[in-house]
């Protein structure tokens, strides 16, 4: 048996910067339901997103938000706790 080298999920949004649309892939070496919670940076609550991924397959999926020039926070929670990623979205 080989050891496993990847012990920790995988959280990749791009582009960021962005303009509100991005994609989001998430890799999780089981099973796993997703939930992002993305806030504003005083901590207000903008949109919760619930996800399920299944067979060991990257979960990748668009997205599209209708928000304020700001930075933002992406707070990911799976079985194997919590992500949070910074994504800061600018309109020109």
């Amino acid at each position: 048996d080989r050891p496993k080298n990847r012990t920790k999920d995988i959280v990749s949004i791009t582009p960021n910067p962005n303009r509100g649309k991005m994609d989001i892939a998430v890799d999780l070496d089981n099973d796993s339901v997703i939930e992002l919670n993305i806030y504003r940076i005083n901590g207000t609550l903008v949109k919760t997103i619930r996800k399920e991924k299944t067979n060991n397959e990257l979960l990748a999926f668009g997205l599209e938000l209708d928000v304020p020039t700001g930075l933002y926070l992406f707070s990911f929670t799976t079985h194997k706790g919590v992500i949070t990623k910074r994504v800061i979205i600018e309109h020109n």
